[in-house]
């Protein structure tokens, strides 16, 4: 009788040990309705394909080949698994301080949600910015900067106070 239970008790073991695995990202494929990854079991010889990538709703990602993950094994089946949550160390922000949130790339593109009510958004490429309306309102009396480099392009009216143009004139 303890033998079985010895045995039943080892099944059991194994199932669970085998529920979660810490993976590397080593191949992916974004193509299709379910971003999928290839893993490779950390500590062992062993590679699993075919996971599919969980987000949460609203966010999506595709983090790159090297990068860390959990995946979950229901009834510890190596044949059907999902990967929950990705990290990838070279490209983590990193000083943030508790409370903070930042969304960034591999490529250091960043949007930061920082202490004292400071939103920031930096990138070395394009910040493209597309609606129907755009509002921009600076309220409770602090001052306004919009600094730009290049030319800027209007179509409609410009209403302002005062237009300072100290290198040439302002109108038709």
């Amino acid at each position: 009788m303890s033998g079985g239970l010895s045995a039943h008790a080892e099944r059991l073991y194994r199932r669970i040990r085998m529920a979660v695995a810490s993976v590397t990202i080593s191949a992916t494929d974004d193509s299709g309705p379910v971003h999928k990854v290839q893993g490779k079991v950390r500590g062992t010889p062993e590679t699993i394909d075919n996971l599919q990538t969980l987000n949460l709703y609203g966010f999506a990602s595709h983090a790159p080949v090297g990068s860390d993950a959990l995946a979950i094994f229901g009834n510890g089946d190596r044949s059907n698994g999902v990967i929950v949550a990705t990290a990838n160390q070279a490209a983590r922000p990193r000083n943030q301080k508790q409370g903070e949130v930042t969304i960034y790339t591999d490529e250091g593109d960043v949007i930061s949600f920082q202490r004292n009510h400071t939103i920031t958004i930096s990138t070395t490429g394009t910040l493209a910015v597309t609606a129907t309306t755009l509002n921009i309102n600076a309220t409770g009396g602090g001052k306004t900067t919009i600094n730009l480099a290049g030319d800027i392009i209007a179509s409609g009216t410009i209403t302002a106070d005062t237009i300072n143009a100290p290198h040439g004139s302002v109108g038709p």
